[in-house]
């Protein structure tokens, strides 16, 4: 309980511009994957898997789209939303944007991990660019829980 109390307190203005440039590079990361799975889905094209086999039967899977949009244009609108949390964070310093940053990386890891289930336990194939959006969305979790929670010693400290 502590250590979601801790979690849910804002870093102090002091937060390194490391830490939101780290969570800015593995974003802009996924941004890319996604969007360029996205264009391939609209294009009609299945990308050419690499260390993996299994892209095809995942990315033309039920599990690939919800309603005819493709799971990767929400990938995208993901990686864009944790991009410009982290730059409105840094110009405002409001705790509700560090909130709204922390929620949006929780749900893309319960995301990923829920996908990572399927590719694993109910389609026995894995997509290589799906494997690098969720370690790109599990980077960002931990990378926001590690900013928040060495900002939030340092103050206690002080």
């Amino acid at each position: 309980m502590k250590i979601l109390k801790l979690l849910w307190t804002r870093p102090s203005q002091t937060l390194s511009k490391r830490w939101l440039n780290a969570i800015r590079v593995v974003s802009l990361l996924g941004f890319i994957d996604a969007t360029y799975l996205t264009l391939e889905h609209f294009l009609g094209k299945i990308p050419t898997c690499f260390v993996v086999n299994g892209c095809e039967r995942v990315l033309t899977s039920v599990y690939s789209q919800i309603f005819g949009v493709p799971l990767a244009l929400f990938g995208s609108i993901f990686y864009l939303s944790i991009l410009v949390l982290s730059f409105v964070y840094a110009e405002f310093k409001k705790e509700k944007f560090w909130i709204w940053l922390m929620l949006v990386s929780f749900v893309g890891f319960g995301a990923s991990t829920a996908f990572i289930y399927i590719q694993l336990f109910i389609l026995r194939a894995f997509c290589f660019y799906c494997l690098v959006s969720a370690a790109s969305s599990t980077t960002i979790f931990i990378l926001v829980t590690m900013a928040s929670l060495a900002t939030h010693g340092k103050e206690k400290t002080k």
